[in-house]
């Protein structure tokens, strides 16, 4: 009974962690990337699985939903939330088939609901990277059972985000050279998913190529040209490390504890994962939530060993830890705080301009938004196709420099109507916007340039 009340708990925890974000603040309760995904399920719908389309796994998965007869909320947030769901009980259970152990099941699932990284992925809205790990998951437990089915999910993941796809390859090949009893099975699995993925997505895999290669795989060289979006804008090393500490020590104990040939590909798609990281590799922060859930499965297996233990103060013990980490954990998300304030977003999703108009803005906070909400070219610092400056030149623009220099810097842009979001971040630009008479208020946050 008591053992049933715990996993009623985690499942009600789960459910209401990922439906309060959305429950209080609406439209802006996730990450920026909302806007990327809003603008494509929009704006592809006309081109039903055009080969054209980057990401095409993704305008196919949107544009099928939208078929049916879904609507583009009820795809961004009805669908995301139900995603994560899934990822939810997919995870339980192929952390039972590795573990053979319901406990060591259900503390890995408590611990992911309860994880910080977990949450903070889930409100950036890593839609993609999200629909990527639920393939990973399934590829686990097809291995685990040696099912000829593998190259199915192998494809879709690799296809609907070849980002995450990379530790995944890299994991399989170092289980086929160590495991040679699979080594045939996975090469066969791995050769069909190679030829099936550059068949569907071989346009998606040239558009990353000139990206990774030009700076050869480090994020120095891209932040430093001012493509911060190369980091993969996750959380920052020193954040995810004291979001971890919770179970990492049940996590290292478990590494010493546990029979590796039983969790070998698992430990090593760990492995992988850090080496991304420490090598800071293009995107290297999004390898960071595989790194957290191979750790929450560790801990789960290592909070099991320890619930075990005879004395009856150790249970006492594993209790309390859960609940002081559940209200940390709950306490973090009722505070964290949407990007765009509520009249950010109204006026955002209310904007109407000239239908060749470009907007400019600042600050790369509002970028994704603006390209969602106004399905206008959008430029701004490092993102998107229609950015032609460089670091030095944006801060140039966005410093101290007089108003005449200013309007020279945007006659650039200016080869159609132009218009400039600043929101309540930018409050210092504001200022100067007000001052120079090239510019015409539309409202609190908008101005057009004349």
């Amino acid at each position: 009974m008591g053992f049933f009340c715990f996993r009623s708990m985690v499942a009600l925890w789960y459910l209401v962690t990922r439906l309060y974000s959305f429950m209080r603040y609406g439209q802006a309760a996730f990450g920026y990337d909302t806007g990327i995904y809003r603008h494509i399920v929009n704006g592809y719908f006309e081109r039903f699985f055009d080969p054209t389309v980057v990401p095409f796994a993704f305008t196919g998965y949107s544009n099928s939903l939208r078929f049916l007869g879904a609507s583009t909320d009820s795809i961004i947030f009805g669908g995301y939330i139900f995603l994560s769901l899934l990822l939810a009980g997919l995870f339980y259970f192929v952390v039972l088939e590795y573990t053979d152990q319901k406990k060591s099941a259900w503390f890995a699932t408590a611990l992911l609901v309860l994880s910080i990284v977990q949450y903070e992925f889930f409100w950036g809205y890593y839609y993609r990277n999200y629909l990527a790990l639920f393939f990973t998951f399934i590829v686990f437990y097809l291995i685990k059972i040696r099912s000829q089915l593998l190259f199915l999910p192998l494809t879709a993941l690799t296809i609907v985000h070849p980002l995450t796809a990379i530790p995944v390859a890299i994991s399989l090949c170092i289980y086929a050279v160590i495991k040679k009893e699979d080594r045939k099975f996975i090469l066969i699995s791995g050769t069909i998913t190679a030829l099936l993925a550059l068949i569907l997505n071989g346009r998606e895999f040239l558009v990353y190529l000139p990206f990774i290669t030009k700076y050869f795989g480090a994020t120095f060289a891209a932040v430093a040209a001012g493509n911060t979006e190369a980091t993969g804008l996750f959380m920052k090393g020193k954040s995810f490390l004291y979001a971890i500490l919770w179970y990492a020590p049940l996590a290292i104990f478990a590494l010493v504890t546990i029979l590796y040939k039983k969790y070998l590909l698992p430990i090593i798609f760990l492995g992988v994962n850090i080496v991304l990281v420490l090598a800071r590799t293009v995107f290297y922060q999004r390898f960071l939530v595989s790194i957290d859930l191979i750790l929450i499965i560790l801990a789960g297996i290592g909070l099991s060993i320890v619930w075990e233990w005879p004395r009856k103060e150790i249970k006492i013990v594993v209790i309390i830890f859960l609940i002081i980490f559940a209200g940390y954990s709950g306490n973090y998300i009722v505070h964290k705080k949407p990007l765009l304030t509520p009249s950010e977003i109204s006026v955002i999703t209310e904007l109407k301009v000239e239908e060749n108009a470009r907007i400019l803005t600042i600050n790369p906070y509002y970028a994704p938004w603006l390209y969602g909400f106004t399905n206008q070219e959008i430029i701004a610092p490092g993102m998107f196709e229609y950015d032609h400056w460089n670091l030095e030149k944006w801060n140039m623009f966005r410093g101290q420099v007089d108003s005449q220099t200013q309007t020279e810097m945007l006659k650039e842009y200016q080869t159609q109507p132009l218009y400039i979001f600043a929101g309540e971040r930018d409050a210092y630009f504001t200022e100067r916007l007000k001052h120079n008479k090239n510019m015409r208020k539309i409202n609190d946050y908008v101005w057009q340039v004349l």
